[in-house]
């Protein structure tokens, strides 16, 4: 069924994203089980359920859950209420003001600034892609394909693989951080870590590290270049 009107919803729809074709007031349980894009504007004070590949080419208010499994594509501009991701949340550029939450994964796209809060399982930013942080991210893996420039905190209680560019200003601490061959750091603020794994032909050029604090153990299978900086070994 098609509805080519406006919606006020107060109860429960479930639906195709595509079936609405009308803005959308939503202020009950609003379910897409099918895809593969909303246009709609979608205000209230209820819940979107994401049970589906979808595609979200709108501005989105209320709340957001996306189930294992399922993926929801945005601009993060376009989300103004908070989202928990226990699926796969793909941004397309934009700034994410909201909290974000969940088991899932978060995979930048394109250049995302990051203002709110995110708290999740993993993070990956792709080749060639840029996540600028001003605020808080907390997650348990994080993969650096692209950019990371760090402003705030970053606190990964797992692995943060860096195959990219990392510029870090202020605190990053994590369980392991991995440097990769082709990779780049520039820090001027503070990177603590258990264990750090060079590999390949990596240089780890201390004078761009400035302060590195290593709580455990080097485990060096390239080459480890020390400059004018601090490298502290707890």
């Amino acid at each position: 069924v098609i509805i080519t009107t406006d919606v006020i919803n107060d109860g429960r729809i479930t639906t195709n994203a595509t079936n609405i074709t009308g803005n959308i007031t939503n202020n009950g349980n609003l379910i897409f089980n099918s895809g593969p894009t909303n246009n709609n504007v979608i205000i209230g004070t209820g819940e979107i359920t994401i049970n589906a590949l979808i595609i979200n080419n709108n501005t989105i208010n209320n709340n957001i859950t996306i189930n294992s499994g399922k993926q929801l594509t945005t601009n993060a501009t376009n989300i103004t209420g908070n989202i928990t991701n226990n699926g796969n949340l793909v941004l397309n550029g934009g700034t994410n003001s909201n909290t974000i939450v969940g088991t899932g994964l978060i995979r930048v796209n394109d250049n995302v600034i990051n203002s709110g809060e995110i708290n999740l399982s993993s993070i990956t930013v792709l080749q060639g892609k840029e996540i600028t942080n001003q605020n808080k991210i907390d997650a348990y893996k994080y993969i650096n394909n692209g950019t990371t420039v760090n402003n705030s905190t970053i606190t990964i209680h797992g692995d943060f693989i860096n195959n990219g560019l990392l510029t870090n200003t202020n605190l990053i601490e994590t369980n392991k951080f991995t440097i990769t061959n082709n990779s780049a750091i520039n820090n001027t603020g503070k990177i603590q870590t258990n264990i750090l794994t060079i590999q390949e032909q990596s240089i780890l050029d201390n004078a761009d590290l400035n302060t590195f604090v290593i709580l455990n153990s080097i485990e060096n299978n390239g080459d480890l270049v020390l400059g004018n900086g601090n490298i502290q070994n707890s």
